[in-house]
């Protein structure tokens, strides 16, 4: 998600978390902030404590700059589940850093199943003011950090275009336009219809837009990406095509 802190306090409180699917009272994976004391603010995580037992970042972030903050939420069938993040300002990486900036915190009980997200209001004392945008939830790095580039603002009609190059080894990019504004999603499956990641579930503005798919971790062989679109003004589009990763 996207985090533009505005304001926080000095004890500090957590924002957003995960539960159960049945939500309940059982959170994990509290996100918090907290007001340094010099001017700017730090990130922190907690599997289950509250305010005194978060462990916070040591690098200190700015008020009203925007964030693109991850949790990790890790199931551990042997040992205890754990929840890190990953803080960005810019310049986010394709592939899952080596380490995170806060955690990983296996402290608490885990979840029995991953279903939920809420945003927290908190208390008047100890809340922070923030804007919060782009939420994505996803079971992998790729899924999650997969973007969409604007390439123009015009578009006349609905179009998928064949990705470029193909055959590719290991990226490769798709476009498609949207004359409306309007949700899209675009996906890839294997031949025998599993699918493989999620490059775009998100809004998306009139024009052309373009899309990088990294296939580092599945084999060489034929794929298929599909696009589905929902207009505002109730349009419709569904396509697919084929295209070949040659490792």
């Amino acid at each position: 998600m996207m985090v533009n802190v505005i304001s926080a306090t000095t004890t500090g409180d957590y924002f957003a978390h995960i539960g159960n699917t049945s939500l309940g009272s059982t959170f994990r994976g509290k996100m918090f902030v907290k007001d340094n004391g010099a001017g700017g603010f730090v990130f922190g995580i907690s599997m289950s404590a509250n305010t005194a037992d978060a462990t916070y970042e040591t690098t200190a972030r700015s008020y009203n700059t925007t964030y693109l903050i991850v949790m990790k939420y890790k199931f551990d069938d042997v040992a205890d589940d754990s929840a890190s993040m990953y803080v960005f300002d810019s310049n986010v990486p394709s592939t899952e850093p080596a380490a995170p900036t806060i955690g990983p915190d296996g402290s608490g009980s885990g979840l029995d199943n991953a279903g939920t997200i809420a945003l927290r209001q908190g208390s008047a004392s100890f809340r922070p003011q923030l804007i919060v945008d782009g939420m994505r939830i996803a079971t992998s790095w790729q899924d999650m950090i997969t973007s969409i580039e604007p390439i123009s603002y015009v578009a006349d009609k609905f179009e998928l275009s064949q990705n470029y190059p193909n055959p590719f080894n290991p990226s490769t990019k798709i476009r498609f336009s949207t004359p409306t504004s309007g949700f899209v999603t675009m996906k890839v499956f294997n031949v025998l219809g599993q699918q493989i990641a999620t490059l775009v579930n998100n809004r998306v503005d009139i024009g052309v837009h373009e899309v990088e798919f990294v296939a580092n971790n599945i084999p060489s062989g034929v794929y298929l990406y599909t696009v589905e679109f929902t207009g505002t003004d109730h349009s419709s589009f569904k396509d697919a095509k084929k295209f070949i990763l040659s490792k």
